[in-house]
């Protein structure tokens, strides 16, 4: 499973994510790929933490997914993006097949165009 956002700064899209699934050939490889998102969308600092601390310990994130006008709100993206790294583990750890229609299907969510899936 390969996860990115098109709009991250810190590991740019082209440069990062493109090659990483270019040099995936799995069948089941999955990539799920957020338009609006950036690098700070994959974690909680942009909801958990005020704005003065992120200052400090992350300046550049609210350039780089912590402006929720420009980026998918994290307190919306981390349910969804925890659920296809759930269902992604339990179908290729654990074989739980009912997972297939959340990694091959439509996109999950309630945030509309929000997360683009590409499979194999």
């Amino acid at each position: 499973m390969l996860m990115s956002g098109l709009l991250d700064q810190t590991t740019p899209h082209e440069e990062h994510a493109v090659p990483a699934w270019e040099g995936l050939d799995h069948p089941d490889d999955v990539w799920v790929d957020m338009p609006r998102g950036a690098h700070q969308t994959f974690i909680t600092i942009c909801h958990d933490l005020s704005p003065a601390i992120i200052a400090i310990v992350q300046p550049n994130a609210p350039e780089d997914g912590c402006d929720f006008e420009q980026f998918t709100p994290t307190d919306q993206a981390i349910p969804v993006i925890a659920a296809y790294l759930l269902a992604f583990g339990r179908r290729h750890v654990l074989g739980e097949t009912e997972w297939d229609e959340i990694l091959r299907g439509e996109p999950i969510g309630d945030i509309d165009d929000q997360f683009e899936i590409t499979v194999r």
